[in-house]
This record gives C-alpha cells, structure tokens and sequence, in this order.
C-alpha cells in the first residue's frame, strides 16, 4: 500500500516549515507564516480559514475563525500566560514574583467562576492547593524534593517511598490500602501490587520483558482481579498481535492482523475490515464509515439504517453526537482546548474545573458540586474520589488503567477489565465513576474515550480524527488514527495527540512526575541534541530536552521508546 502524505516546505520567512501537506486522495491543507516563522493563516481541507496574530514577542494572541468567533490570549513580560477568552469561556492565571502561578480562575458562559489557588516553597516545590467547594489539598517533598505526601481537606493522607535510586516502591492511601512496585536491573517496573492494611491482595500485576523493553508476559492475582497469565507476541514492528492466556485454560484470547501502514485488517471477531485511500476505516461486519475532508468522522451506520453523526468545531473536535434514537450528546471546551462541558444523551450536564490538564471537580447544570478528585502531580493520575458523601480510592495497572475502586472501609466499590486495546469487558458495580482505562473518561453513551485532543474508539483500535500534529513520520506512512501505533501493552497517549511526543520522564529528581513535550516537523522542530521543556499554563511547551535512554518510565509505567527521543523536563 502507498496511501502516503506528502509535504511541502517554504523558504524565505517560513523557513522549512510545512506550507502544504497533501493527502493520498489528493485534498490538501495550507499554511501561511510571518518572517518570524510564526504560523498566520490555516486553510484546512474543507476552505475554512483560522487565522493567527502574535505579539512582538511571537506570542499567540488571537485565533480568529470562519464568522469572526475568537480566542484572545494574553502575557505577562516574561511570556506567561495571563488570560485565555474565547466565546464560551474565559481562563485567568495569576503568578508571584518569581513568576509561579499563584491562581487561576476559570468561566463557562455565564456560570459562576471558579478559582484555584497555589502555594509554594522556596524551592518552588507546590505546598498547598485550593479550590472551589473547600476543596483543600496539601503537599510535602523529601529532602531531595520528590513528592512525600498529598493530603486531601479531609485528612487522608497519600504517601510516598522511594528506594536509594529514586524510584516509587510504596505509596500508601487515606484508606489503608497501599500500592507496591518491583523495577527489574534496567529499572523497567515488574511489579504493581495493589493490597490491603492487612497487606492481603487486591490485585496484582507482574510482567516480564523482551531485551527491547516490550512487555510479554502479565501475570494478575489478587481478590479483586481475575488470576491469570497472559502472553503477548508482537510483528517485526512491535505491533501487538496475538494475546494468549498461558493459565488457567491456554487458550488465544485476542489476534490482530495489520497491512502495511498498520491497518487493521482481521482480529478476533472480524476478517473484513476496509479502508479507503486515505487510510480511513471504511466498513466492518456490518457497519459503515463517513468522513468529512478534513478526516474526521461524520458518520456511523449499523445495519444499513441506524446512523449515528458526528459534528465537530473548527479544531477538529467533537462537539455533538446525534444516537439512532434521536437523543443526542453535546460538549463544549475552553479557549485551551480542555472539555470543560458534556450533556449525556439523557439532557444531564456535567462541568469541569481543571488543574492544569486534570480536572479537580463536577458540577450539575444547576453547579451544585457532583464530586471532587485528588490528583497526583502529572497527567492522569487520579487518586480519589468524593463522590455523595463518601472517598474513594482508584487502584490501577502499569498503564494507569483503573482496575478497582475501594471505599473507606477497603471494600471493592467498583472494578473493570479491558481488552487489550482498551474495551471494557467486565464491570462490577454502579458507582458512577469517569476514569477507566489509562485512567481516560469513558463516556458509555458513545462509546468513546475522550483524549483530550481526539476521541478514541476501543473496539477497532482507533480514533475518529486525524492526529492533528501529523509529524512526517506517523503521517507519511500512513498512520495518523492509530492509537500508539498498534502497541496499547506497553504505551499510552493521554493527549491524543503524535506518537512522536513521547512520554516524558521527570521534574524534581524522581520517576513520580511525568508530563509531555510536543515537538513536530509541522511547527518545525526536529527533536535532538540537549533541551529542556518548559510547560505553559496552556499546555503548550518549548522543547530543549535531552536523549537519556534510562528515562523510560515513571513510578508506575514503563515505556518502551525504542530508538526515539525521550524528553527530560527541566525544573
């Protein structure tokens, strides 16, 4: 197959930066830039234009889009982000006077503001959150300055151990359970055993490893997880294509089959899936696909009749699904791209308070508080929930997926068990809870997880929209709806966004804090040599990070970049 994209460069002010990318059915994208090298006018598949201003510093200042709907941004003097104001909502950030944000303060249409407050060291190390609602959170480091513990405005306390290297090998919960963790000589996580105050097993997680890192053995146990152990077998590509359960009953329990840009084209239940020439999932079993130009899909249809839409913004986000049924899911985001609104098929409403990139708490269309979370430090990391009265705690897996849900007396209040792409296909109890696998929102009416950037479908391994960063090397062969490439055992993409913008390991001396760095040929940066990454408030970074090849992995998750770029965040 030669479904490939394909560039073209500017000279001049642009640089090399991409002017044009044309796909395999021949529909194309342009882009226009200032001398500065700074990106001005899209003009995506469809014709419809997004403009960008910059200030004398090339700070982006304002998108403007078809009908003069806008997002406005603001800085401080030395580039900090002020304020981000688009048509429905409206973010403000605050910073002392070493320049760390003091608050931020955050409105959805005309619903009531909602602020959060920071507090800090001298060393810069965050001590103190609080939020809406009385949400209160407290925090202490060690003498090395990793995180030691986080106390919610109950008093639970979560603590952190680490061993002479630095690596998280406990971390105990406000409820008395606790999570252990094994790291083999390569410093690759082993062992994730989730228990009891009594130390008996609420579900364990142990793994063995190929000599490039992959994973290729899970066993689980515990008595809140199904005993087994399972086999994974990748291609020449380190696609994963056979899942086998070594015990109890050896049996295959899930195949995939690929073209050659990663397609799926057979699993266990299917053998007839199709694609059209811009490697868009067209037709399996017996339902059928429709995109719009610029890749994105419009349309689902099961048995010839009952068709499910999609409508997405100018960024390429969904912000309505209409059901066979006539009912219908809405949502809505910020001017930094964050869900902050979704409207479930039954008219229920839901809104988010977000730190940083996680959200800290729910509120009813009425914004009374539905529930609070605490959050580790990173991205995806839920620790508790608040929810009718009563905490509890999220237990997970190597990847983040959450596996149990025990309330303040250690019972199971709550479990799951996925597939090897993400399918939820065991659940046990009825406490409504957003986080499931790699710890993303799942919305059950859709069907869909929600990473941030895109929504992904689990079922066929894919998300409904192209990457939008679209670097060279995912996009020209063909792999731009692929989730981690074909490799779900041993990667996560809390972003939705490139591979290429790999994980990223870790601020403060220690394996527990992980964020992302997104560099791409498209914004023209070609990742190598010696960098930092410096995190905006919006979410985006300036990338001067360094090769280190032990910096694959975090407390909890091992990753395996292979010959890739891994970012080290600078403090």
């Amino acid at each position: 197959m030669t479904n490939f994209m394909s560039y073209t460069r500017g000279c001049g002010g642009s640089g090399s930066a991409v002017t044009r990318i044309t796909y395999p059915n021949n529909d194309y994208e342009t882009f226009k830039y200032d001398a500065n090298g700074n990106l001005t006018l899209k003009t995506d598949c469809n014709g419809a234009q997004i403009q960008y201003a910059y200030d004398a510093l090339n700070h982006l200042t304002q998108k403007t889009y078809p009908g003069s709907s806008t997002a406005t941004f603001a800085y401080d003097k030395i580039g900090n982000m002020t304020s981000a104001v688009d048509s429905d909502s409206s973010i403000s950030f605050a910073y002392d006077n070493l320049y760390r944000m003091t608050s931020t303060t955050q409105q959805l249409d005309s619903n009531p503001s909602k602020t959060i407050d920071y507090e800090y060291d001298p060393v810069g190390n965050r001590t103190a959150m609080t939020g809406p609602n009385d949400i209160a959170n407290a925090y202490t480091y060690t003498l090395v300055n990793q995180v030691a513990s986080i106390t919610d405005v109950y008093n639970n306390a979560t603590n952190y151990y680490y061993d002479d290297g630095g690596r998280l090998t406990l971390r105990t919960y406000g409820n008395g359970t606790k999570a252990e963790y094994s790291y083999d000589e390569a410093n690759r996580l082993t062992l994730r055993a989730n228990k009891k105050s009594d130390d008996s097993m609420l579900s364990s997680f142990e793994y063995e490893t190929d000599k490039t890192g992959s994973r290729t053995k899970r066993t689980t146990g515990g008595s809140a997880m199904t005993a087994q152990a399972l086999k994974y077998t990748y291609d020449n590509i380190y696609e994963i294509n056979e899942v086998y359960r070594l015990e109890p009953n050896p049996a295959v329990l899930e195949t995939f089959s690929y073209d050659g840009v990663g397609n799926r084209t057979a699993d266990t239940d299917y053998s007839n899936y199709s694609y059209n020439t811009n490697n868009q999932l067209t037709s399996y079993d017996s339902i059928t696909f429709v995109y719009d130009n610029n890749g994105n899909l419009t349309k689902k249809t099961q048995n010839g009749t009952d068709d499910t839409t999609y409508t997405f913004d100018y960024e390429n986000k969904i912000t309505r699904i209409d059901y066979p049924d006539e009912t219908y899911s809405a949502y809505k985001y910020d001017a930094l791209g964050r869900r902050v609104e979704k409207r479930d098929r039954s008219g229920n409403i839901a809104r988010y308070v977000y730190d940083g990139q996680n959200f800290i708490a729910e509120y009813d269309g009425s914004n009374s508080l539905v529930a609070s979370y605490l959050q580790s430090f990173g991205i995806d990391r839920p620790i508790s929930m608040f929810r009718a009265g009563q905490m509890y705690w999220y237990h997970s897996d190597a990847l983040g997926s959450i596996y149990q849900m025990t309330d303040s007396n250690q019972a199971v209040a709550r479990s799951y068990d996925y597939s090897a792409f993400g399918k939820i296909i065991s659940e046990s109890g009825s406490l409504v809870n957003p986080f499931t696998y790699t710890a993303r929102e799942y919305d059950s009416d859709s069907g869909l997880y929600y990473y941030r950037a895109r929504y992904y479908d689990a079922g066929v391994g894919r998300f409904l929209s192209r990457d939008p960063i679209k670097s060279k090397k995912v996009a020209a062969y063909g792999r731009l709806y692929l989730y981690v490439l074909n490799d779900p055992i041993n990667n996560t993409d809390p972003r939705g966004l490139d591979d290429q913008a790999f994980l990223v390991c870790v601020d403060r001396g220690t394996y527990e804090i992980c964020m992302e760095c997104y560099c791409s040929e498209l914004l023209g940066f070609t990742p190598k040599g010696i960098y930092e990454a410096v995190i905006r408030p919006d979410g985006t970074c300036t990338c001067i990070c360094e090769y280190d090849p032990e910096c694959q992995y975090e407390g909890e998750r091992a990753y395996s970049v292979g010959s890739c770029t891994t970012f080290i965040i600078a403090k």
